[in-house]
């Protein structure tokens, strides 16, 4: 008996080391990268003990390229400035708490602390002219904060000034509008997604979700003409106006190419139903809880599958600059 667990054990490991990405790379070519954070997926404790994260880079064809540095050393939620020579994240600190870090970005010789408070601060987005961020402060309340003495090596003490009552905000390209979710400790915003004009410290708001349908991550096109949100539907595609808004797809984390030609997001069985299944030994076989990562265009044409393995959990991706 012992003999026959030691083989499937063993068996089990050669089935992990063949689906993982290998370390193999390939030059870097001029397509578009997109990093991921991905664990295997899997209900039984055998394969919730050898879960494992694997992070690795990708471009639009499948094919492993080098990940960018730094990337395993952080492991947060990241948003690279405009310009590309900073990179935004929320850490934990030794106190418990997530604070907002800045870095230049890609060689990482300089780690600059933003926030200080005791709070939560989380999902930064960056200013246009990349001397500002917004966040979310952790009891439904957005912020913003000006960077650009800390950019510039000066000491100073930023001070965040309250913008919106709400999570997950994200900053229009031309620096003229904020999308965000409404928070849940507002009954009448909840589940409603906000686009805020920035005006002379006047500030105007409306809905751009579809009415009866809980939404949450707003992200903008990087022209700022259009905003991907996913509500219980599915990944809506919508102007900046509120209108021409269509259903592009049933999946999550949808983010936008830096060129906006295409939209990557996390997709599951329904639109492949070979995820999840199940391995093959005994034992072993996987929940239906497993995903993939898949690109479409923004007119919902040309959806492809990027990641092949059919038991892996995408944790996070994000788009390389």
């Amino acid at each position: 008996m012992r003999e026959k667990v030691l083989g499937s054990f063993f068996i089990l490991m050669v089935l992990l080391a063949s689906c993982a990405p290998t370390d193999e790379t390939t030059l870097k070519t001029n397509e578009p990268v997109i990093i991921l954070s991905t664990f295997r997926g899997g209900g039984s404790l055998i394969q919730q003990i050898l879960a494992r994260n694997i992070d690795y880079a990708v471009n639009t064809n499948s094919n492993q390229v080098a990940n960018p540095p730094g990337f395993n050393k952080w492991r947060a939620y990241m948003a690279w400035s405009h310009d590309g020579g900073w990179l935004a994240f929320d850490k934990p600190t030794q106190n418990g708490n997530n604070v907002i870090f800045i870095t230049n970005w890609p060689d990482q010789s300089k780690l600059i602390q933003v926030t200080s408070d005791s709070s939560n601060n989380l999902y930064p987005s960056w200013s246009p002219g990349s001397d500002a961020i917004i966040y979310e402060n952790y009891y439904g309340k957005i912020y913003g904060v000006e960077i650009r003495c800390l950019l510039l090596d000066q000491v100073c003490n930023p001070k965040p000034f309250f913008i919106a009552y709400g999570s997950l905000p994200v900053w229009s390209s031309d620096g003229k509008y904020i999308a965000y979710q409404g928070s849940r400790d507002h009954i009448n915003d909840a589940g409603k997604i906000f686009l805020m004009r920035l005006l002379d410290g006047e500030n105007t708001r409306r809905i751009i979700s579809p009415e009866g349908e809980n939404c949450y991550h707003p992200g903008w096109s990087p022209d700022g003409s259009r905003l991907t949100i996913e509500c219980k539907k599915g990944i809506y595609v919508v102007k900046s106006d509120g209108t021409d808004m269509n259903l592009m797809v049933y999946g999550d984390m949808a983010k936008w190419s830096p060129d906006g030609k295409l939209i990557a997001f996390r997709g599951g069985e329904s639109l492949d139903p070979n995820l999840g299944k199940t391995v093959g030994l005994s034992g072993f076989d996987a929940e239906l809880s497993s995903n993939a990562l898949f690109t479409i265009r923004p007119d919902g044409t040309e959806m492809k599958r990027i990641t092949s393995e059919n038991y892996q959990v995408v944790e996070q991706f994000f788009w390389e600059p």
